[in-house]
């Protein structure tokens, strides 16, 4: 046998490890045996990206499907390089979310007064931030895609959902009255279940994907349309599916819902301006309120506008639900 066929056929064991360990926490009933075949997957996929890192310039040309399946968790910027024409996996999950990449470079943060006759004090002073380049959802976290977590039960289901299911219909929805804890727990199952770094955004983060660089008020321009998002005006009375607006309402990096429908949980503490991601508002060990963005359908135009940041208590929870990120890139976690 090749170095090449033992490679491939160690990557397949390995891989199989893994989805028995899966089952093992699925029926696990305390938490030190989960936390146990967690460490004992975490294993497995170390020695996946050791064997994939020798065998993929072996591989000489496109990869089977499944070994494409497992490389793509190790795929993207500064990941693994997958051979051209292989079958792409990405997302590899149902339940993963579509990623939209936000390129590095400044953009205008928070409210000028002579352009946003709504900017709030908090909003102040409009200032140049630059960031680094990351991947947000294009829309936030659906009713099915939080039902994964639910099943695999590291997370709790909101208090609305009967037994345990969102509400019938309502599958491709905004998830929604969960709280920030609850928004972080999803984005480390994510995480874990992916093996990609997913999170919560920074309010920088989720503001430069919502207005793109020319600090525009809504994501679409700087004039309110109703017909372009779910909020007060547009008399819905009610979460819609996201994407319902299709692209009327996307940004300029084509993310939908990030005006209205629900507020989404960032991870940021509530600070003042200019924003300075060293000073501890990024902190996820630290106490205090969390930064809510987006506005929802119970909200009007002005808390809909892309500068608009009220901070809640973690523990809050209302029409509030969350939209992750990833970076530098959907890579594995580390």
């Amino acid at each position: 046998m090749s170095r090449k066929d033992d490679l491939e056929r160690s990557i397949r064991d390995s891989y199989e490890i893994i989805r028995e360990y899966e089952d093992q926490i699925r029926i696990a009933s305390r938490p030190e045996e989960k936390a146990r075949a967690r460490r004992a997957i975490d294993e497995q996929w170390t020695n996946i990206e050791g064997y994939l890192a020798e065998y993929l310039p072996l591989a000489g040309g496109p990869l089977s499907e499944e070994i494409a399946q497992i490389a793509a968790h190790f795929s993207g910027p500064g990941g693994l390089s997958v051979p051209a024409g292989s079958p792409s996996q990405v997302p590899c999950q149902p339940f993963e979310p579509e990623m939209v990449w936000i390129p590095a470079g400044p953009f205008l943060m928070g409210s000028d007064t002579g352009v946003d006759s709504d900017a709030r004090d908090i909003e102040q002073p409009q200032h140049i931030l630059y960031l680094p380049d990351y991947y947000i959802a294009r829309t936030p976290v659906t009713n099915a895609q939080y039902l994964a977590c639910v099943q695999a039960t590291d997370c709790q289901p909101p208090e609305h959902w009967k037994s345990k299911t969102p509400p019938k219909g309502e599958e491709d929805h905004p998830v929604t009255w969960i709280s920030w804890h609850e928004a972080v727990d999803y984005c480390e199952w994510l995480a874990h279940v992916t093996r990609r770094s997913y999170r919560l955004p920074s309010e920088a983060e989720w503001e430069k994907a919502a207005r793109g660089t020319d600090g525009r008020l809504y994501p679409w321009g700087n004039e309110w349309d109703a017909e372009r998002c779910n909020a007060l005006e547009s008399g819905v009375g009610e979460t819609t599916p996201v994407g319902a607006y299709g692209g009327r309402g996307d940004s300029p990096y084509g993310c939908t819902d990030m005006a209205g429908n629900v507020w989404e949980w960032t991870r940021s503490l509530y600070g003042t301006y200019p924003y300075d991601p060293g000073d501890g508002r990024e902190e996820m060990d630290a106490k205090g309120r969390r930064v809510v963005r987006g506005g929802s359908f119970l909200n009007s135009r002005v808390l809909a506008r892309c500068a608009y940041r009220p901070g809640y208590f973690p523990g809050r929870r209302m029409s509030y639900g969350c939209r992750v990120a990833c970076s530098p890139s959907p890579g594995p976690v580390a």
